[in-house]
């Protein structure tokens, strides 16, 4: 998706910032985390893999965490999983399999304990937060990817323009990524980050 997006952003005049570049060397990746949890509008695509994702879920929960933030929030599925009671017990007994998992490899040494606390502590926020996230995503008319993506992401970029340019940034949003402007829009898209920036308007996240 980044590469046909990122393209469309540029050529409508949506300027943007990606990981690799503004994220680079240097920078604080956990506080950068926090910041797509913290945008104001949020467009979110789900699927089977996004579900099993370390970085994904850690940054649903944080976007479900900071909801009083948040304006809007855009869902889109993959829809190669399945919307019942099955697929929720599985997402959710998977990652307690792997907080279990973890908490095997605690030793009662603290310093070599902090690597996996700091692993422990996102996988509870995880759980703590996927029943409000798959809760929306039942209650939401979510739309396809296909759907989306058609006509070169026009019924996105009508809603950016509706909901996003007509905003004022959210000033709780911490900027500390790069030289980036403020009122901006993350993009993820597995474990790499595209932030993209809408000048003069609200701040939106796109996390997939």
């Amino acid at each position: 998706m980044r590469n046909w997006l990122c393209p469309i952003l540029k050529a409508n005049h949506v300027d943007y910032i990606i990981d690799e570049k503004d994220c680079g060397y240097g920078h604080d990746i956990v506080k950068f985390e926090k910041e797509i949890g913290k945008a104001d509008n949020v467009l979110i695509m789900v699927s089977k893999s996004y579900f099993k994702s370390n970085n994904c879920m850690y940054e649903m929960a944080l976007i479900m965490k900071y909801t009083n933030l948040r304006k809007n929030r855009l869902w889109v599925s993959a829809d190669d999983f399945n919307r019942d009671e099955n697929e929720y017990d599985a997402i959710f007994e998977s990652w307690n399999k792997e907080l279990a998992r973890i908490n095997k490899k605690l030793t009662g040494d603290v310093n070599r304990d902090r690597y996996y606390n700091e692993k422990i502590e996102k996988i509870k926020l995880i759980l703590q937060y996927f029943p409000d996230a798959w809760q929306q995503i039942m209650n939401k008319n979510t739309l396809s990817f296909e759907k989306i993506s058609a006509n070169n992401f026009q019924e996105l970029l009508e809603y950016i323009k509706k909901e996003v340019l007509l905003e004022e940034p959210n000033s709780d949003l911490p900027m500390d990524i790069g030289d980036a402007p403020g009122g901006t829009t993350i993009i993820q898209n597995g474990n790499n980050c595209v932030a993209a920036t809408i000048n003069n308007g609200g701040t939106m996240t796109i996390n997939m």
